[in-house]
């Protein structure tokens, strides 16, 4: 999937990087104890959106926003709201970053479900490469798992996505990013993927209206 930079639009795919922090400081350096070196590293990292609302978590990623996923300001760990999680059969309280390392391409969220094991949601950002215009042209580049006839919402062109009968996501171009919004649903006796999809759906048409054109 080569129209998001890095390659890897599935948030448990991870791209390693190193990531270096600098400062600087006047007069002459002093010796510091380990513990002071390690909440001036906490203190640089960012915690907070564009908006300056704080992540509902402490990332340890120096680079979670970064060039590969930097083409939107927003940010879905705080753009959905609790009673929008609520209401779709999510536990707030779950949230953790989607990110499993520094630089990763992708920048968001996952939460579990109310429905038990092996269910999660899920939103995560991440740009879209510099030949790709349009969902038309992420869609001809991502020939994976299978495409559903486009919808609009809110007068936006959303794309579905359906792979192994258990997930399904719902995508939306942002500035020149693309927001994934989804379900991962794969216990035994789940729902169909129809219902699966109809979830996403419904999750970005509640949230769509928070996200930049």
């Amino acid at each position: 999937m080569g129209s998001l930079k890095t390659a890897a639009i599935g948030f448990f795919f991870a791209v390693v990087s190193a990531g270096t922090l600098a400062c600087g400081v006047s007069g002459q350096p002093e010796p510091t104890s380990d513990s002071s070196e390690t909440q001036s590293a906490e203190v640089a990292i960012r915690q907070t959106d564009a908006s300056g609302r704080r992540l509902p978590f402490t990332t340890t990623f120096p680079d979670r926003w970064n060039v590969n996923n930097d083409e939107t300001e927003y940010e879905p760990c705080t753009g959905l709201q609790e009673e929008t999680l609520k209401r779709n059969g999510i536990v707030a309280r779950s949230v953790r970053d989607a990110a499993l390392s520094n630089f990763q391409t992708l920048r968001g969220c996952q939460w579990d479900l109310v429905d038990g094991q092996h269910a999660v949601a899920f939103q995560f950002v991440g740009d879209l490469s510099r030949d790709v215009r349009d969902l038309k042209d992420y869609k001809r580049e991502n020939d994976y798992g299978v495409w559903y006839p486009d919808l609009v919402i809110d007068g936006r062109q959303v794309a579905v996505n359906a792979t192994d009968n258990v997930r399904c996501e719902a995508l939306v171009v942002s500035n020149h990013a693309l927001v994934t919004t989804g379900f991962d649903i794969s216990y035994v006796g789940g729902p169909d993927i129809e219902q699966v999809c109809a979830r996403a759906i419904r999750l970005l048409r509640e949230s769509i209206l928070g996200i930049p054109k």
